[in-house]
């Protein structure tokens, strides 16, 4: 029976040591895991951060370009206004050299 006992014995001493070297294996997996996570964490953090000042420095240049489109068409109506100007300027003469002829 000794010799019985001792093979149970010694069975459950190497369950006990496979378990024990399965949750050391464990451990390292969620602890590779959690590193994981965490980098993933600070990647999209700071992706995040770098879509935000993206889509501000867009939102400043589509604001300078509507300012820009305003300005040329103050500068584009002013000019069919001395366009206007000098078409009637011509017009004029023209009506008044025909007018002489």
């Amino acid at each position: 029976m000794n010799d019985d006992i001792q093979s149970k014995m010694e069975f459950i001493i190497n369950q006990q040591a496979q378990f024990a070297a399965n949750i050391q294996a464990h451990d390292e997996r969620l602890n590779r895991l959690e590193n994981i996570v965490t980098r993933l964490a600070e990647a999209t953090v700071s992706n995040v951060e770098n879509l935000n000042e993206s889509r501000k420095e867009l939102e400043e240049a589509q604001k300078r370009v509507g300012e820009a489109l305003e300005r040329l068409a103050e500068a584009q109506a002013h000019t069919d206004k001395r366009l206007d100007a000098l078409i009637y300027i011509v017009r004029e003469e023209r009506e008044r050299r025909n007018g002489k002829s």
